[in-house]
């Protein structure tokens, strides 16, 4: 018997194993959650993590992780809850207060870190201070490339860009190939 992973609330233009369901609905290791419109559709885990699946986006949820099949999502979380994708994971380095997003967007995915500091396993592992945005090309693919955006208002920039079907305008020296660390020194 599966085992419950959490509750869901969402707005009809959400899916639970394809089904319309009523909000409230009991999520279970291994459903899948598709948004079907621009709405979001929280789902507050068992372990207390507050997932965020955002618009014309799908998850697999499991304990202490959810499998981002595509789309984007944020997570609040104090128990290093994981988010997952078929090239990268990410979850908080510590069991403390964290919140991040993962945005895939133009062909790169934009991993932030607004509270805690985050641990991104792609090709390689890099490590995501509070405040900045890893960006990822070529995810997974042996020309894998990343850069770092060190601000946080980028991510509401991509999300707002994403939303319209806009085109992103990103400051040069928004972005480097340095890591946060060796910029500063």
């Amino acid at each position: 018997m599966r085992r419950p992973v959490g509750t869901i609330h969402a707005t009809s233009d959400t899916t639970l194993n394809g089904e319309h369901f009523s909000s409230g609905a009991a999520v279970v290791d291994g459903d899948s959650v598709r948004t079907l419109s621009e709405h979001f559709t929280d789902i507050l885990a068992s372990d207390g993590t507050s997932f965020r699946l955002l618009g014309m986006s799908q998850t697999q949820m499991h304990d202490g992780w959810a499998a981002l099949d595509y789309g984007k999502a944020s997570v609040s979380t104090s128990t290093q809850f994981q988010v997952k994708s078929k090239c990268y994971a990410v979850h908080p380095v510590q069991k403390t207060d964290s919140r991040y997003s993962v945005i895939p967007f133009r062909e790169r995915i934009y991993i932030s870190s607004q509270q805690g500091e985050l641990l991104v396993i792609a090709r390689k592992v890099h490590r995501v201070k509070p405040g900045t945005t890893l960006v990822i090309t070529a995810c997974g693919d042996p020309k894998e490339a990343v850069a770092w955006a060190g601000n946080d208002a980028l991510p509401k920039q991509i999300f707002a860009a994403a939303g319209i079907g806009g085109i992103l305008a990103v400051p040069r020296d928004s972005i480097s190939s340095e890591t946060p660390d060796s910029a500063n020194q």
